[in-house]
């Protein structure tokens, strides 16, 4: 498994049970959509993490907790 998977997994399992549920919508969502729909959720994503702030240096990772 890479890191990056790790990352992730570590993040999901953090999760709430509803975030987990809202999180799995989102990924079907996503695996079912077509090419262009699949770039437009992509970038939404991209987009909405962006807006996520991460606060200070220092501070524990909000996705993966460490």
């Amino acid at each position: 498994m890479t890191d990056r998977t790790k990352l992730v997994l570590a993040g999901w399992a953090n999760l709430s049970e509803a975030e987990r549920e809202e999180f799995e919508r989102e990924i079907r969502r996503y695996q079912q959509g077509a090419p262009l729909q699949k770039s437009n959720i992509q970038k939404n994503w991209i987009n909405e993490a962006a807006r996520v702030s991460l606060g200070p240096v220092g501070r524990f990772c909000p996705c993966c907790g460490k």
